[in-house]
């Protein structure tokens, strides 16, 4: 498995999943980044969930896989709760993760959960 993999998305959930509730979390991810950017994500989280099956490191009851949810109003939030989901049982597995990265790590600032959690209730 790489060691360090870029991907904006899995960073920003990486960086802030200790701090953040998931709510804040989930609403910041399908509210900010494009439908795109959410479904590669989910590509590399699961490529990386391939990878570690393929390697043994998974317990054997991981239950998680690669759904493709319908074209919709719904369709990013239920890609970035998918993504929520396997990063929060790998988390409580102890599993090692790559370090996620981006090449730009200026879009969000650290309270930028609060406003996209305010925008969202508005709208």
């Amino acid at each position: 498995m790489a060691d360090v993999i870029v991907c904006e998305v899995l960073c920003y959930i990486a960086n802030n999943y200790a701090d953040a509730t998931k709510h804040g979390l989930l609403t910041t991810v399908s509210g900010f980044y494009t439908s795109e950017e959410i479904v590669k994500a989910k590509d590399v989280m699961f490529n990386v969930v391939d990878q570690l099956r393929g390697n043994g490191t998974l317990p054997l009851d991981f239950k998680h896989r690669n759904i493709t949810h319908k074209k919709g109003d719904k369709k990013r939030r239920q890609d970035a709760e998918d993504i929520l989901a396997v990063y929060a049982d790998l988390d409580v597995s102890k599993i090692l993760l790559p370090m996620f990265t981006a090449a730009n790590l200026q879009p969000l600032s650290p309270d930028a959960t609060d406003y996209c959690t305010l925008a969202f209730s508005v709208s």
